[in-house]
């Protein structure tokens, strides 16, 4: 190669320095790429719980993992229906949901646990009301308070016509499917016809929520009557009391807000109310009340194997008139016996009139007939 072609080592030297400065240029170009798709934003839930019960289930939400729910898991596992309302008119009002894997995506997990921290904080768990443990407020202030709600404004389409404003919470709703399919909460849905719309729902927990999360009826029921007895310490039961009794008549009243109008759901929600809060926490007293209930079983039963032991060892007296009718009906035949009690009591009743006694009508058929031999 000759002498002339050879580069200096200044020019080498001065490339690679301009090569390390275009690379420097592209990584800060660089935007790394977001690995989950499933999910516009994370949900987040950052207030403080009021109630005591609610800070300890969600203390115990934070810590939860779903797959290993034994509720949420079977759900998956198998799948099932839900009662969707009229927009499965085909199936009779019900949306199948088909099996899935077991395994949880994470943003689904995260959505699970951030709608119910935010239910717990609407969370109703005083006994003055006619139901129990339901959810203050709709579907769509829970999107709002965990930050997937999604707001499209109004805007004129591509021929000029204005769009109506959409707000958008799917993922929160797919959530809540999923969590009434696994039977942890219940959704009351009522279309309204007159406005060809849904009513807001309404949310109610569950039982088996609270033994998912490893909270059992006797803490629930405690801290329920420590509820009570704090607001009837301050003089505000009747008042809680009244204050839920025209909230529900408000609800109900609302065109916005689905009825609880099926008899079955008020009978299950107030079965749910007597399963907390008629519980004794004492463990003594409801010993007590056990061994009462059964030795009053016993007693009863003693006494009623006595009058049946007493009706068998006793002789059954048959009137003096039946026993002739029998003698007469063995001697003559059965027809001859009832034309003969036919003309007993046609004769009293010409005497008598109407009512005429058994014990009368068989009292004469023996002063007629006697006792035949």
């Amino acid at each position: 190669m000759p002498i002339s072609q050879i580069k200096s080592v200044s020019d080498r030297l001065s490339e690679r320095l301009e090569l390390l400065d275009s690379i420097e240029d592209f990584e800060d170009s660089y935007t790394p790429r977001i690995r989950s798709v499933h999910r516009h934003c994370a949900p987040r839930f950052d207030r403080k719980q009021k109630h005591p019960l609610a800070k300890v289930l969600d203390a115990r939400l934070q810590q939860h993992n779903w797959d290993r729910n034994p509720f949420y898991v079977h759900a998956r596992k198998h799948g099932g229906t839900i009662r969707a309302g009229k927009d499965c008119k085909n199936n009779n009002g019900e949306r199948y949901i088909a099996p899935r894997s077991r395994k949880t995506r994470r943003e689904r997990a995260e959505t699970l646990t951030s709608v119910l921290r935010a239910a717990l904080y609407h969370l109703e768990i005083s006994g003055a009301g006619e139901y129990l443990f339901e959810v203050t407020c709709s579907i769509e202030k829970l999107a709002s308070m965990i930050g997937q709600l999604h707001v499209y404004p109004a805007r004129k389409d591509e021929n000029g016509q204005w769009q109506h404003e959409r707000k958008l919470y799917d993922c929160v709703l797919n959530a809540i499917k999923d969590l009434e399919l696994a039977n942890l909460i219940i959704i009351n849905r009522e279309f309204d016809h007159s406005v060809k719309r849904y009513k807001a729902m309404r949310m109610f927990l569950r039982p088996e929520f609270f033994q998912s999360m490893n909270v059992s009826r006797q803490e629930v029921a405690r801290f329920i009557r420590q509820h009570d007895g704090f607001l009837k310490h301050q003089r505000k039961y009747k008042q809680k009391a009244a204050e839920l009794r025209k909230r529900q008549l408000d609800q109900e009243l609302e065109a916005d807000f689905a009825r609880i109008s099926n008899h079955g759901l008020k009978t299950l929600l107030k079965r749910f109310k007597r399963y907390y809060v008629e519980l004794n926490d004492d463990q003594e007293a409801q010993d007590k009340i056990r061994e009462a209930k059964d030795q009053t079983k016993k007693q009863l039963e003693k006494r009623r194997s006595d009058f049946e032991q007493h009706e068998q060892n006793t002789p059954k007296q048959t009137p003096v008139g039946v026993t002739t009718f029998n003698n007469y009906r063995k001697q003559y035949g059965i027809l001859a016996a009832n034309k003969a009690l036919a003309a007993v009591k046609t004769e009293l009743t010409e005497t008598y009139g109407q009512s005429v006694d058994d014990s009368a009508l068989f009292e004469r058929f023996h002063q007629l007939y006697g006792s035949p031999t």
